[in-house]
């Protein structure tokens, strides 16, 4: 799935807790946990202030010094998670 011109929100069943670096993510619906990493934590952050997705793979390439398809695929990958366990609104 492209996410680029789309508005991306967590759904309001998710909540989520900071545990040093990483985020620990909690669906209200299913009881389920989920530990995300630093990539995934900037990710989260992006969606929650709403920036845009191409600076969001900008922020991650420059913060965690990686090269710019690795930060798509690993924000592709990381959204498509999300989308597929139910916590994320696509609009």
């Amino acid at each position: 799935m492209n996410y680029n011109n789309v508005n991306l929100k967590l759904k309001p069943k998710v909540h989520i807790t900071e545990m040093g670096k990483n985020l620990i993510v909690f669906d209200e619906a299913s009881g389920e946990f989920f530990r995300v990493d630093e990539i995934g934590t900037c990710i989260i952050t992006s969606i929650s202030k709403q920036i845009p997705i191409q600076q969001m793979i900008k922020n991650i390439t420059e913060q965690h010094d990686i090269e710019h398809n690795e930060a798509e695929n690993d924000v592709n990958s990381f959204l498509g998670s999300l989308y597929q366990n139910d916590l994320l609104d696509i609009g």
